[in-house]
């Protein structure tokens, strides 16, 4: 017996015997009534009586990790109690998570605080304190009585206040809605390299003033029509509107908000499985029969339709544990990220997840075995071009992404070729480590060629310290200011020993792994995001400093000049934002216009 095993069999006989001695008619059930009951996953329980009026009995289960885990509790012979707030389908009452964090080491406790708060929550049911709560948890009380078996509708919509027509693609596994057949298209495309086999379908969007209580959930069309009514706005107009095709079946997503105030999702599928046959069996009469097709009013159309509740995925759910105020600004943003390498790639990937639609991405180079241990892209993109390669990576991995541009050249070769290649970018980034593309890059913005901000991202020798610097145009002094005439740092963070000449043809390499990395790309792109949402909006640099036993390890110093600026770096490292003045004897900014 090991350690869990002993630990669970001394805390079971110890909550036994206390809720034996209690004066309550307790009974411990076997584990084949346990079974029976539909409990069999619980290794241990206890029947007790429910402690509100109307009988009826509860029961108290542990598992095999407890006191690991959390004590349930359960309903029996009380069908009326399915139906309230935090009640589950089977009877279980939802008081804690199964993730919540318990006194492990006092297991009494965490069983009499359990049948405390089952008591309160029943009692408060009992006297309808917590009606609301249906409208927290909605789906869960959505997705009550649904048939297992029943396909699951993907929602990939806009976030819009109007009731409308969507397109559905109805698929064996599930159907897919989206604002437009290329929206849908487009995301197949992303996820799986090629769009689907078949045409898309009207679906129906529907904006609800409020969320129905589980009284107020349609079974019928006729019901539905009449939740419409008097929950929506336009929502009856787009039901009908679609009924009116006579399709065999559609697809309508309810949206609502919680008690609160997150977007909420039902799903519904509506079938014209009841639409009557003709007299010889052999030709299903239309929808529509006693009336001119498309003319057939709405109540009696209703009734030529049965109803099922489905569930609903968000496909872009992610986005739900963001900041709203984030996503709602950056989602129509373009990115152009120059240098796909250790920096650019995760950059690219962390702005797409933050919610950035349209980016283009610049890199020559191709993939190579040595890149894989510090780069986005693994093994089987090794030979191909780095923009590229990722390009397909982030539309697979991230498929509500809009558009994506991999542009195979370098910065210079690429703007000489289309003068447009930033048209419409509301920030560059460039992560190339390369003094000749970003001189290029800072005269063309002196130049007045690119209008929007630059952020500049470079590493120190052995990732010691990282650097994101963004240069708004406006703002006097360019990225050339803070180097010299061949991209030296004027004032770095750290020294080096002076290296020996690297003979290798294409350059040296500097060592650092994966994790070093790491706080580059936080620097970059929380950067990124700041300027984006506009709460940065003149040129600053910000920076972060690793531990110096990073530094010693590898034979470096702290550069005295930023140590009397800047002052002492911490011992596991720190972040600083400082400003990037302008050097008046800068050659770059002397030729600025205007």
């Amino acid at each position: 017996m090991n350690l869990i095993e002993k630990r669970h069999t001394t805390a079971t006989s110890e909550i036994d015997e206390w809720l034996q001695g209690l004066e309550l008619p307790v009974a411990r059930l076997a584990q084949s009534a346990l079974s029976r009951l539909g409990f069999g996953r619980f290794s241990e329980g206890w029947s007790m009586p429910l402690p509100i009026d109307g009988g009826g009995s509860m029961l108290l289960l542990l598992d095999s990790r407890f006191p690991y885990s959390v004590p349930r509790i359960a309903v029996l012979e009380r069908d009326d109690i399915l139906l309230w707030p935090h009640v589950e389908h089977n009877g279980l009452l939802c008081i804690a998570g199964d993730n919540a964090n318990v006194a492990t080491c006092q297991p009494l406790e965490i069983v009499r605080n359990t049948l405390c708060e089952a008591e309160t929550l029943l009692q408060q049911n009992e006297r309808g304190e917590l009606e609301d709560d249906y409208l927290i948890d909605f789906h869960a009380y959505w997705r009550r009585n649904i048939d297992a078996s029943e396909s699951t509708i993907y929602s990939i919509t806009d976030h819009l206040d109007q009731s409308r027509i969507v397109s559905a693609w109805h698929g064996k596994s599930g159907y897919w809605v989206g604002e437009t057949p290329g929206d849908l298209l487009g995301w197949f495309k992303n996820r799986n390299g090629e769009p689907p086999e078949g045409k898309t379908k009207p679906a129906g969007l529907i904006k609800l003033i409020r969320l129905p209580e589980p009284a107020e959930y349609p079974t019928t069309v006729v019901q539905l029509r009449h939740m419409l009514a008097h929950l929506s706005h336009g929502g009856l107009s787009v039901l009908d509107q679609l009924l009116q095709q006579e399709p065999q079946r559609v697809v309508v997503l309810l949206e609502g908000l919680t008690a609160t105030d997150e977007k909420a999702s039902a799903g519904l599928i509506i079938q014209g499985a009841s639409n009557p046959r003709s007299k010889s069996n052999r030709v299903r009469a239309p929808l529509s029969k006693g009336f001119r097709p498309g003319r057939v009013p709405g109540k009696i159309l209703a009734t030529r339709y049965s109803l099922r509740r489905a569930p609903v995925t968000a496909l872009d759910s992610s986005r739900s544990r963001m900041d709203p105020s984030i996503i709602s600004v950056i989602a129509s943003k373009k990115v152009a990220i120059i240098g796909c390498g250790s920096v650019g790639s995760s950059v690219a990937r962390i702005l797409v997840q933050s919610g950035v639609n349209n980016l283009v991405l610049v890199d020559p180079e191709r993939l190579g075995w040595e890149n894989i241990g510090r780069h986005e892209l693994g093994a089987q993109y090794v030979g191909n071009s780095k923009a590229e390669a990722l390009e397909k990576h982030l539309r697979r991995n991230l498929p509500h992404v809009k558009d994506i541009r991999a542009v195979n050249k370098d910065l210079v070769r690429a703007i000489s070729e289309d003068s447009r290649l930033f048209a419409g970018c509301d920030l560059i980034i460039s992560a190339t480590a390369d003094w000749n593309s970003e001189s290029a890059l800072n005269d063309l913005q002196i130049e007045g060629e690119i209008h929007c901000p630059i952020i500049y991202s470079w590493l120190e020798e052995k990732a010691a310290a990282a650097h994101a610097l963004v240069v708004f145009r406006e703002n006097r002094g360019c990225f050339a200011c803070g180097f010299g005439s061949t991209g030296k740092a004027k004032v770095s963070v750290t020294r080096w020993r002076e290296a020996k000449a690297d003979l290798q043809c294409g350059g040296g390499v500097s060592v650092y792994g994966s994790a070093e990395l790491a706080n580059a790309h936080a620097l970059t792109s929380s950067l990124s995001i700041d300027v984006l949402t506009s709460k940065v909006s003149e040129t600053i640099r910000r920076a972060w400093i690793s531990g110096e036993d990073t530094l010693f390890r590898y034979g470096g110093s702290w550069n005295q000049d930023w140590l009397s600026e800047h002052g002492e770096p911490e011992k596991y490292g720190r972040a600083v934002e400082t400003d990037w003045d302008a050097n008046w004897e800068c050659v770059s900014c002397r030729k600025r216009k205007g």
